[in-house]
This record gives structure tokens, sequence and C-alpha cells, in this order.
């Protein structure tokens, strides 16, 4: 899980979780979730390759860092 901050608030999202339905209900806004999800798919871009699975959790959790704030 890692702290996203969004709008004076703090929100937790799941680095390994890119399904937005499994936020519904939540209480975490869709905004938040959207520039989550859009920035771990940009990291894979910028990988340019399928990262070995030891590489996943730490290019997520760089990924929401970076491209969420």
């Amino acid at each position: 899980m890692f702290e996203v901050p969004y709008e004076g608030n703090h929100y937790l999202i799941d680095s390994q979780c890119g399904d937005p339905a499994m936020y519904d209900g939540s209480g975490v806004p869709r905004a938040v979730v959207d520039r989550a999800i859009s920035a771990v798919e940009s990291a894979y871009v910028r990988l340019g390759r399928t990262p070995e699975d030891s590489e996943i959790r730490s290019i997520d959790e760089n990924a929401l860092k970076e491209g969420v704030r």
C-alpha cells in the first residue's frame, strides 16, 4: 500500500491493484485511482520491456511516488 496525497487528504493505493473497480465504495476518489494507474502504466512504457517479477513492486511504488503527487 502506498499513501497518495490528493486535495489535502491522503489515500491508500495498492501498487499491485490496477483494477479501478476494486476501489468502488472505498472512499478513494476515482481521480486518485486513475492517476495512480496512469503513473504505473507510464512507468512500464518508459521501461520498454517486461519487468522481472522481482522488479514489479519497486517500479510500481516509484511510479506512484513520482507520478501521482
